[in-house]
């Protein structure tokens, strides 16, 4: 493997050209790179420290801003544009769906992240990818106990607030010690979870004490028509982490301007599940007290209670007994 390889690693990706290979690089003063695994590379810097950071990316195939800016940040860090003072594990997790630029093959590999591992098996694409990604998750964190993980992911649909956060539910108290480092984010707006779930950040919060959350950036869009701009902020945040530049922030994990916590989950439970909007319907669209926001055949319908909500990832073309939305209150 060469320089190269990892400098157009999304590219490869995208062309069929990565290989399962455990093989690495020098860096110089950057450390190294290796890969564990085809669409996961760890970076290790040349000073010992216990700063770590997992970034994700790709668990839906169509959800192109986040993989070009991590692109770019791998870029980055093997030009020496970026220090690395951090153990960094990057992770494009769907391959298949990548390739073929599409949410996902088989089933939602966001939905597979199973505490109960033995409730996983291995008759999809998606399945068998999980596992092998739980399989480098154990190997890092099994060096590196304490370490923030952003799952990174863009929107099906447009958002009131371009730029937002999902924290998952914590079932165990997350360990205090984070290293020597404090990773904070600020953003458009931030959801507060309030029931377990089979995602990515949801696992790796319960199953390692990680400090985790979901990261909403943008709307998907094609390959290559991201403006990729409207992330520096985001990007600044985690390379300021990496290059251990944030030692004196006392700023909490999430700083968002507007702050939800989820009400209720709307599960699609018949074939005539329907939203009364319009489709599409934008995230963190404001519905008033009373209002009837989907009906499912002879099923209750949802109605909003007393206070207004708003919704986020409504989407009515879920298979039967998945989430089609969720349900929101203003803190």
């Amino acid at each position: 493997m060469t320089k190269a390889y990892f400098v157009n690693y999304l590219d490869n990706i995208l062309a069929g050209k990565i290989d399962e290979a455990k093989q690495g690089i020098g860096l110089g003063v950057n450390g190294s790179l290796k890969q564990l695994t085809a669409g996961v590379i760890q970076f290790q810097p040349v000073a010992s420290t216990n700063r770590a950071l997992i970034l994700s990316c790709g668990v839906h195939g169509d959800e192109t801003a986040p993989m070009e800016v991590i692109q770019v940040l791998i870029r980055n860090l093997i030009c020496n544009r970026v220090a690395l003072n951090c153990n960094l594990l990057i992770i494009f997790a769907n391959l298949d769906a990548v390739q073929q630029q599409k949410r996902f093959c088989q089933e939602n590999l966001n939905r597979l992240f199973k505490l109960d591992e033995s409730k996983l098996d291995n008759l999809t694409l998606e399945a068998s990818r999980a596992k092998l990604l739980i399989e480098c998750l154990e190997e890092f964190s099994s060096c590196y106990p304490n370490f923030y993980h952003l799952d990174l992911h863009s929107s099906i649909y447009d958002s009131y607030f371009p730029i937002f956060t999902i924290l998952p539910k914590i079932m165990s108290s997350v360990k205090g010690n984070m290293g020597n480092g404090r990773l904070s984010l600020s953003c458009d707006a931030s959801i507060q979870s309030n029931s377990p779930s089979n995602t990515f950040s949801y696992y790796t919060a319960n199953r390692f004490g990680a400090v985790s959350a979901t990261v909403e950036l943008g709307q998907s869009k094609p390959f290559k028509q991201n403006d990729l701009t409207q992330f520096n902020q985001f990007y600044a945040a985690v390379t300021d982490f990496i290059q251990g530049l944030d030692s004196a922030t006392q700023l909490p994990f999430i700083v968002a301007k507007h702050q939800f916590k989820v009400h209720q989950v709307l599960i699609k439970k018949t074939k005539q599940f329907r939203f009364t909007a319009q489709l599409p319907i934008v995230n963190f669209t404001q519905f008033s007290a009373g209002y009837c926001v989907s009906t499912d055949g002879e099923n209750q319908p949802y109605h909003v209670g007393d206070e207004s909500e708003y919704i986020c990832f409504a989407n009515p073309g879920v298979p039967i007994n998945a989430r089609a939305g969720l349900m929101l209150k203003q803190l």
